[in-house]
């Protein structure tokens, strides 16, 4: 799914945290509105956050098809540029440019759909709706790659393992889950209690009964909800614990949680 807004050419929004719409017009001679993606900006930001990026400079976001199919560019006009899923961009930590290999194995890791490594500090990150991506674009713009950590000889981060709950404190979790969701309440997940789970994010279900039995487990495990804690509203904080959760226990990265992904799956220990 994505969330394409037009923009008038002059806009200056500022869509995020370190994300304004000005640096993602297109860098053509018309002045034209811009169209974009705000679900990808936000998953961009998001991106900065969970690594502790401090600042992104975006040399290229929306393109118009005249734009990007231009002598400068190269482009097919039709990429994920004209659609506004895509930036070409560096990050930066504490006043340092961080590496492009870096960053295109931490995006690996985050779940981007498109990753093309530019140059050593610049990246393409785009939220393709179909398929997937990943480039070492000096080579050309296909997909020439499996996996950053192998093909720039990077050693693969080592997740910081979760801690064992205590069985009073997974008990505990089980039944919240179970009584808020409308399942047997015995303690004993299964089958049945997994089937009643509900998805969680900051967009859906995000006051649900259930955010303040996961918030509080999550919490025992020494996941921060953030400085709200168990407040029973799925937000930001709650969303940077759940992805930590995530990436600690090899699911799909991205806050939140479906039954169909792994996430319940891994916290009910049926996977």
């Amino acid at each position: 799914m994505s969330n394409i807004k037009t923009f008038k050419y002059n806009d200056k929004t500022q869509l995020s945290k370190n994300i304004n719409i000005s640096e993602l017009r297109c860098k053509c001679s018309k002045h034209h509105e811009t169209k974009y993606d705000v679900d990808h900006v936000n998953k961009v930001q998001d991106f900065m956050n969970t690594n502790g990026f401090d600042k992104i400079i975006i040399s290229s976001g929306y393109r118009c098809p005249e734009h990007d199919k231009s002598k400068s560019v190269g482009g097919s006009g039709s990429g994920q540029h004209t659609k506004g899923t895509a930036m070409d961009c560096r990050f930066y930590k504490n006043g340092k440019v961080i590496p492009a290999k870096e960053v295109c194995c931490l995006a690996q890791d985050f779940g981007f759909k498109g990753i093309g490594y530019i140059d050593s500090n610049y990246v393409h990150l785009d939220s393709r709706t179909s398929g997937t991506y990943r480039g070492d674009e000096r080579k050309g713009r296909s997909s020439n790659v499996k996996d950053f950590y192998t093909y720039f000889n990077m050693p693969k981060p080592t997740p910081t393992p979760t801690p064992t709950p205590t069985d009073s404190a997974y008990k505990t979790f089980v039944k919240g889950v179970q009584s808020t969701c409308g399942a047997k309440v015995d303690g004993i997940a299964g089958k049945e209690t997994l089937s009643k789970t509900v998805t969680l994010s900051t967009k859906k279900n995000s006051k649900h009964k259930v955010v303040k039995v996961l918030q509080t487990y999550l919490i025992s495990l020494g996941y921060s909800c953030g400085k709200c804690g168990a407040d029973g509203i799925f937000g930001s904080g709650t969303k940077s614990a759940v992805k930590a959760y995530q990436k600690a226990n090899g699911c799909v990265v991205d806050g939140v949680l479906d039954a169909k992904n792994k996430t319940w799956k891994k916290l009910l220990k049926l996977a």
